[in-house]
Order: C-alpha cells, then sequence, then structure tokens
C-alpha cells in the first residue's frame, strides 16, 4: 500500500493541540503507524487525513518558527493530492 509520509515531530506539533483537543482527524493522525524513519504513514487512499495535514501545513506557512517545514509539507501534500507523487 502506497503512503504519504510526514514527519512524526511535524505530527506532534501542528496536530498536537488538535487532538488535545479531541479533534477526530487529529486524534486519527496519531493512531496510524510510524515507519523507522519516524515518519507518520498516511496512507494515499485517505485523502481526508492528507487534507488536514495540508490544510494546517498552510496555517503554519509564514510563521516565523516552521515557515520552510510547513511549506515543504503543504506542497509535498498537494501534490500527493494531485496524483503527482
Amino acid at each position: 500500500m502506497r503512503t504519504f509520509n510526514v514527519s512524526y515531530n511535524w505530527i506532534e506539533y501542528a496536530h498536537g493541540p488538535g487532538a488535545d483537543s479531541q479533534f477526530p482527524l487529529a486524534l486519527e493522525l496519531f493512531t496510524l503507524p510510524v515507519n523507522k524513519r519516524n515518519q507518520v504513514e498516511i496512507p494515499m487512499h485517505r485523502r481526508d487525513l492528507i487534507e488536514e495535514v495540508m490544510q494546517c501545513a498552510d496555517l503554519y506557512r509564514g510563521g516565523e518558527d516552521n515557515d520552510l517545514q510547513a511549506a515543504r509539507v503543504f506542497s509535498r501534500a498537494r501534490k500527493a493530492l494531485r496524483g503527482e507523487l
């Protein structure tokens, strides 16, 4: 099964507050497998989760701390949703 992989550290940073607030998609991201490279493996057919990652990364783009990482996550998620990965 093909997956869209994103750093666990990013998921924890960007989606931890949503999970703490019991937001269902954020909670689900924390139940997914984490590979040896410490990346969360999101199945490509779970477009809702990939969209969640992309939308959250979009909120952080242009911020001071994680601007570059957020932009990279956003770009990769958008490509995944377009079928370019």
